[in-house]
């Protein structure tokens, strides 16, 4: 078994592996700095650990008792071991939920919703890529900026609505005073469709670019990607989330927050740090989260099923598609069962190992031209599962191509409960997938926070389900007791037109359906909070209610379901 049982399996791996072995992984290198010599780790604790803090060591104290320590690596073992160190977890990498939204989701022009609210008063925030600020579409009449807070974390600077009036009314174009460019235009488009006043360049307004909310204020926060990654890490999102919701306390101000990225990454049942950190934050204010459930509905990275106690094996078999470069798999097994698992490759040479007695141990094997690194996880304070990571390093340049085969064997057969994941579709290629793929449970994390409002996509031209959207399950404690639904509710995410710096876009994706729940929140809480309908329209409240009145769509089955939820937003009648 590890050393220390407060330490995440990937954690532990990640601290096992050679230097070589952790620069040819960016899944175990992620979170190190550009030497591989200072990493970023996650912990949860109790107690004051600001003393840690050092010449070496940088402490940073996020909300709840959690909190982000860079350090070199020799001290992380030492960490762990610290009484008030609970647990202590690595960042993984978010990816982006990308793949006639307004009407399709009951905002209807001559509503009462549509008409008298229009989000003032409230603030909408965007943790994603940046935001274009200079659009039209985010500036008052008057030229002024609707952000009233610009996080950069890439310049790790803070800016304020006076600073960014300044730059957009004195013509301030100095690169080093001004947040750096949304490069990739998701986040304005994200916040366009939440948020945007469809204003154009010569003043007039395109109605069919007005978003959701669009007189609310605006808290932008562009996450880092951090030294070793092109993409955000799950550090700068936590980061970010305590940024925004500990500001929208300060400026004691309704907030909606927006996050459309996530990973595959962990056992998909809110056990994980970053789950955990976001259920306690959606507590804090008068605060909604809206988390889009990811584009991972039909990429084929996930397979589970139950093994029979008839059965002498199962096999998961699944391809390996051509230009490999990086690939990993997560197994996760109910720890009352025990396995021999063979592993075989394309060529049909293969390997053994076992849950049991190879338990807490990194096995290294070569099969063909891909090196094995594989950690046989135990369970954990935070989790009754046992975790198998399989991380596939090309000895050359690529994966081994064709398809791969896992064996199953039990030697204790209880449960037969297991659970695999790849990694996201956007590291990986459409032709890399499970032969029999299981499409429920492949929310992205941290949309199964249960605190959150989980967003799920639907085409709004036949109303029904949109297949990359991610699936999650309905809980029933008992016949006719729902306990659990995720996704909560589903929106328009095909076809979705929005503006950015680069122009008009149509856009699909997860990414794209959250912000009209967003928006949507921010509209509910200016009418019940502001106008004094109902001063606790918020959080669990404010999902209850979006819930109650989704519509049914006409190419959806029963509700609730693991697609859509309780089905499509619609606030006409909320």
């Amino acid at each position: 078994m590890p050393e220390n049982q407060k330490a995440e399996n990937l954690l532990n791996l990640s601290l096992d592996a050679t230097e070589a072995e952790r620069m040819a992984s960016p899944v175990l290198s992620a979170g190190t700095d550009a030497d591989n010599e200072h990493w970023e780790v996650i912990v949860k604790f109790h107690g004051d650990i600001s003393r840690l803090a050092g010449e070496d060591i940088k402490v940073e104290i996020l909300s709840a008792g959690y909190g982000i320590i860079t350090l070199p690596k020799r001290y992380i073992e030492a960490l762990a071991a610290l009484e008030e160190i609970e647990f202590v977890e690595k960042p993984k990498r978010l990816y982006a939920n990308d793949g006639a939204g307004n009407f399709a989701s009951c905002l209807y022009s001559n509503s009462v919703l549509g008409n008298q609210y229009r989000g003032a008063g409230i603030c909408i925030a965007v943790i994603d890529s940046g935001l274009s600020f200079e659009m039209p579409a985010f500036r008052n009449p008057d030229g002024t900026s609707r952000v009233l807070y610009y996080l950069d974390q890439t310049q790790d600077r803070e800016y304020t609505k006076e600073e960014l009036d300044a730059i957009l009314l004195n013509g301030v174009n100095d690169r080093e005073n001004r947040p750096t460019p949304d490069n990739s235009g998701h986040g304005t488009a994200v916040a366009a469709i939440a948020a945007g006043n469809g204003r154009r360049a010569d003043g007039g307004v395109d109605v069919n670019l007005v978003g959701m909310a669009p007189q609310a204020s605006l808290m932008i926060v562009k996450l880092d990607t951090g030294a070793n990654s092109s993409f955000p890490l799950t550090t700068s999102l936590m980061r970010a989330v305590d940024y925004v919701v500990n500001k929208g306390v300060q400026i004691q101000m309704p907030l909606a927050v927006n996050l459309s990225f996530g990973n595959t990454y962990g056992a998909h049942d809110g056990t994980a740090l970053i789950e955990r950190y976001i259920n306690n934050m959606a507590e804090v204010g008068r605060t909604v989260i809206c988390v889009g459930s990811g584009n991972e509905g039909a990429a084929g990275g996930h397979a589970a099923g139950v093994i029979e106690a008839y059965e002498r094996e199962r096999v998961v078999e699944f391809t390996m598609g051509a230009y490999e470069r990086e690939f990993n798999l997560q197994m996760w097994l109910n720890f009352v069962d025990s396995y021999e698992i063979t592993l075989q490759s394309p060529s049909g040479d293969s390997f053994i190992f076992s849950t049991e007695s190879d338990m807490g141990l990194t096995i290294r094997r070569r099969l063909a031209d891909t090196s094995l690194l594989i950690f046989v996880g135990a369970p954990q304070p935070y989790s009754v599962n046992q975790e198998v990571f399989l991380d596939f390093i090309p000895v050359s340049t690529y994966v081994n191509q064709g398809v791969w085969r896992l064996i199953l064997r039990p030697t204790r057969l209880v449960s037969g409960n297991y659970s695999l994941y790849m990694p996201s579709s956007q590291i990986k290629g459409g032709d890399t997938r499970f032969l029999r793929p299981v499409p429920e449970q492949t929310l992205t994390i941290p949309s199964t926070a249960e605190r959150v409002i989980t967003v799920g996509a639907y085409n709004s031209v036949y109303e029904a389900y949109a297949d990359f959207s991610g699936r999650g399950y309905v809980t029933r404690l008992s016949e006719g007791y729902i306990s659990v639904v995720k996704p909560e509710i589903a929106a328009p995410g095909v076809g979705i037109l929005a503006e950015n710096a680069y122009g008009l876009q149509r856009l699909e994706g997860t990414s794209f359906a959250t912000p009209f729940v967003t928006g949507a929140a921010a509209l509910l809480m200016e009418r019940a909070i502001l106008g004094g309908e109902d001063p606790y329209l918020y959080g669990e409240k404010m999902k209850a209610w979006l819930c109650r009145h989704a519509k049914k769509l006409a190419g959806g089955g029963e509700v609730p379901d693991d697609k859509t939820g309780w089905g499509g937003l619609c606030v006409a009648d909320v």
